[in-house]
């Protein structure tokens, strides 16, 4: 589940969910202690305590997960200090592009470039975020590490990495467990997962698997809105209303893992994992706000033009000014049910066009996104002696995303993008690690190489109302390849103190070829199509050059290439990644350390840029890596007996070279990639848990962030978007919303639980508090300036996304030992506040949309086990 799951934070310790696994009887009994819970992490490639670890790590153990209702990734930023996940986009409502620290992917989930904060599955990087905010299940715990990586993880990054753990196969006997979750919007999720000793001490298997299904929270409704009688020149061929409406941000899934564990001898573990999933929905909740306008411009939007036009069923240049207006005035009053209610459909969005890359699910031309990920990974595993330990991880991934999203979030088709993308990758580490000096000095080194092809395709639909064009067809063929050589190592110098540093040399490579065209045409909103006129045009930079407007083929082209096509020379890169790092011990329970760290992400090729004069030098368009080093001091104290824990965190980050998306005007618009600013970032971070008495446990959260552009020239687009409407110095600004996410200053959250005992039964009460501070103003609104027909208003809706938010979920779990069961009730979003996320504005068709969240919602969950 996606909507229901996204801010939840409400469960029971001892919670039994389907998404985490089952609680066995003594870690039940352990989290009813007064000891705050000790967490296990591999963080730094060996098991170790996470208070033991002179670094920033916010961890998840499956206990955590089922008492914070961690159900898909997005849930793990309310609990996660400086951590967003909010939904992408335009893009996937799986799709998933974590902002850590202030830093995040410029462009979202495009293949021809790497993102900033890296997730991996069982050590093995998962390279894009496609589907990686559908459900998780079955999993031991997750880590988050913060602050640049390189020197010990497969990918080298600048904001972080997110370890994803699941339950492997173990010899224990059989055992295992079935869970049913049913709420309201239909809601129906399934999880059972078994463990199954083969050869015992030698073979082992563990199953696992999960269906989800739910409706919607919003609707595509179509045109299913009734014009008023008193509409001026109301044509007898108007458009009727639809017959139905499809759900939107529903949820249809399908899970499966299975880990085989093999241990021949008592030196050699080898663990093979294979995972698939598969994953159809009807899209994201998306609502216009308004239109975006310059102050000089004084005729109808783009975006107005089309909308009228099918609301009367005519054609735009048939159009009166009175009928624009009212048509303007229509969509206001439904924009009206912003304020009172987000999911109302005559809001939602729609889709009717034709997608040329899209339609393989069956579904039409309807909104809908479908994703289907597979891999298989084998950890093998040899120790030497007692003291040497050679590991090799190889893992295989691949992915196909087909989706469609009508952008404008009204009843009308403005803005139409069907999209696919599809990659496989194949990554391979080999390291060796031990101890030496009675275990004072601890070393590991190693090797990676990662190797991956993909295509990533879209189509943009903007309807030409007056001018413009009905479709542009994108598409790269990508190929990126990465191999690295790494070594860390730790050295006692005293019994207090010790010294960590490392290094990692890594060499990128990315080749493209891109395909590109236009094709202008008439549109006829009464038979839903359009009509080329004449032939497309390339915008791939030969100039403009006739190509057939449906699929762009044409005469051969420099370098042998025919149609709109061509190679843009290979982008690689090479550098250092670097941490040191020193920790005092002052005892065992209370431990400071600094450290600093050098990361870098690698840059990438221009797959949104569009070209029609020919381009004098292609490498010009291409990005460059940018780079981001670190300064982190902190403290990880235990206190009372273990029953308080506190963990903070202060860091700063020069980030240098950032990769940057922007709008850039010309003969076409262009959403290109830029190492066009600098910034300076600081932060602090506190974790802290507290046990007063026997049942009794509080957790807090608090995360402060101040992000400041240090070197930043943004040119402007105006409203229509093809020339330039300022040149603005950013120096000195705080970072505000972009394009793709809205940094926030202040984040915190508050957990208090109870449990106590009825009988032989344990009931466990539970409530989660978290809130988000209000995002500076995106730098687009400072040009969203509602000139037509004084329609001041624009920037009043535009604030909604950035305006701060609080989230109450609460949580009521009854374990019955007899019965090896756990029954919970759960509820989510309390006060059923409207979340906004990420405002997007569309010059070209000058309007401005937000994506919706879930309201309140609520559940029911039992779960049995067995042999646990």
């Amino acid at each position: 589940m996606i909507a229901l799951r996204v801010f939840s934070l409400a469960a029971g310790v001892v919670l039994v969910s389907a998404h985490a696994g089952p609680v066995k009887a003594e870690e039940a009994a352990s989290a009813r202690s007064m000891v705050v819970e000790e967490v296990v992490v591999t963080a730094r490639k060996r098991e170790e305590s996470v208070q033991e670890i002179p670094l920033a790590v916010t961890t998840f153990s499956a206990e955590q997960m089922r008492s914070d209702g961690v159900f898909d990734l997005r849930d793990i930023d309310s609990a996660t200090p400086n951590l967003e996940i909010e939904p992408v986009s335009q893009g996937s409502p799986t799709g998933i592009a974590p902002r850590l620290r202030g830093q995040t992917a410029a462009d979202d989930l495009l293949l021809t470039v790497d993102p900033a904060v890296a997730i991996y599955l069982d050590g093995a990087v998962m390279p894009h975020g496609f589907g990686l905010g559908a459900n998780l299940f079955d999993l031991e715990r997750i880590e988050i590490l913060k602050g640049p990586q390189g020197t010990l993880y497969g990918k080298n990054t600048t904001g972080g990495a997110i370890n994803i753990i699941s339950r492997k196969a173990d010899f224990d006997g059989v055992h295992g467990y079935a869970t049913v979750d049913a709420g309201d919007y239909g809601n129906i999720d399934a999880t059972a997962a078994v463990n199954l000793p083969i050869v015992q001490d030698v073979m082992a298997v563990r199953l696992a698997a999960q269906r989800n299904s739910r409706d919607g929270f919003g609707e595509n409704t179509g045109q299913c809105v009734s014009l008023p009688d008193n509409a001026p020149g109301l044509p007898a061929s108007r458009p009727q209303s639809c017959s139905g409406a499809d759900d939107l941000f529903d949820d249809d899934e399908w899970n499966f893992r299975a880990n085989v564990l093999l241990q021949p001898t008592d030196s050699l573990t080898v663990s093979i994992t294979g995972d698939y999933s598969e994953y159809g929905e009807n899209g994201q909740m998306t609502k216009w706000f308004g239109w975006v306008l310059d102050e000089n411009i004084d005729t109808a939007p783009e975006g107005l033009r089309q909308a009228a036009s099918e609301l009367y069923g005519m054609r735009h240049q048939d159009l009166s000014q009175a009928q624009l207006d009212f048509a303007d005035d229509f969509m206001r009053s439904l924009v009206g049910t912003v304020r009172d209610d987000a999911f109302d459909g005559t809001g939602g969005n729609r889709s009717e066009g034709t997608g040329r890359f899209g339609g393989r699910s069956g579904k039409g031309d309807a909104t809908f996104d479908e994703s289907r990920i597979w891999g298989i990974s084998a950890t093998v595993t040899i120790a030497l002696d007692e003291n040497v330990t050679l590991k090799s991880i190889t893992s295989y991934r691949s992915f196909d995303n087909d989706r469609n999203t009508e952008i404008g979030g009204t009843p009308f088709l403005i803005h139409e993008s069907p999209q696919d993308a599809w990659g496989d990758s194949i990554t391979q580490e080999i390291n060796l690690s031990g101890s030496n000096l009675d275990d004072r000095l601890r070393w590991i080194g190693g090797a990676y190489y990662g190797w991956e092809d993909g295509n990533d395709g879209s189509t943009s639909y903007a309807r030409p109302a007056h001018s413009g064009a009905p479709w542009g067809a994108i598409r790269g063929e990508i190929e990126n390849r990465a191999w690295a050589f790494f070594g860390q190592g730790e050295y006692d110098i005293t019994e207090k103190l010790t010294l960590t540093a490392g290094a990692r040399y890594t060499d990128e490579s990315r080749d493209m070829s891109l395909f590109s065209h236009a094709t202008f045409g008439a549109w006829d909103p009464i038979a839903k199509n359009s009509t080329p006129l004449g032939a497309g045009i390339c915008l791939t930079g030969f100039g403009v050059i006739a190509v057939d407007p449906m699929d762009g083929s044409g005469p051969e082209q420099p370098g042998g290439a025919g149609g709109c096509y061509i190679e843009y020379p290979q982008v690689s890169a090479n550098d250092w990644s670097w941490t040191v790092n020193l920790a005092y011990r002052f005892d065992d329970d209370v431990m400071a350390y600094a450290r600093t760290s050098r990361g870098w992400r690698s840059g990438g090729q221009p797959l949104r840029d569009i070209n029609i004069a020919p381009i004098a030098d292609p490498t010009l368009n291409q990005l460059g890596p940018e780079f981001a080093q670190d300064v982190e001091v902190g403290v990880k104290a235990d206190f009372l007996d273990n029953r308080l824990r506190v963990n903070a965190a202060y860091f700063t980050v020069d980030y240098t070279d950032v990769q940057v998306s922007f709008l850039r005007p010309g003969a076409a618009l262009s959403t290109v990639l830029d190492n066009a600013a600098e910034q300076d970032i600081q932060g602090f971070e506190l974790e802290s848990w507290f046990s007063p008495a026997e049942g009794l446990t509080f957790r807090a959260t608090v995360g402060w962030l101040d992000q400041e552009w240090k070197d930043f020239v943004e040119v402007q687009p105006n409203g229509g978007g093809l020339g330039v409407e300022a040149t603005v110095d950013r120096a000195g600004e705080t970072v505000s919303c972009d394009a793709s996410r809205c940094p926030r200053e202040w984040t915190y959250s508050l957990m208090g639980r109870y449990e106590f005992p009825i009988g032989d039964m344990r009931l466990g009460l539970q409530a989660n508090w978290s809130w988000f501070d209000e995002a500076k103003q995106d730098r687009f609104a400072t040009y969203v300036i509602a000139g037509w027909r004084g329609q001041s208003e624009l920037l009043e809706y535009d604030k909604r996304v950035r305006e701060s938010r609080g989230l109450l979920n609460i949580r009521a779990d009854l374990e019955i030992p007899e019965w090896e069961a756990n029954v919970a009730f759960y509820m989510m979003n309390v006060t059923d506040e409207t979340q906004w996320h990420i405002a997007t504005g569309i010059a070209s068709r000058q309007y401005i949309t937000a994506l919706v969240g879930p309201p309140r919602m609520w559940g029911v969950q039992v779960t049995k086990r067995f042999g646990e």
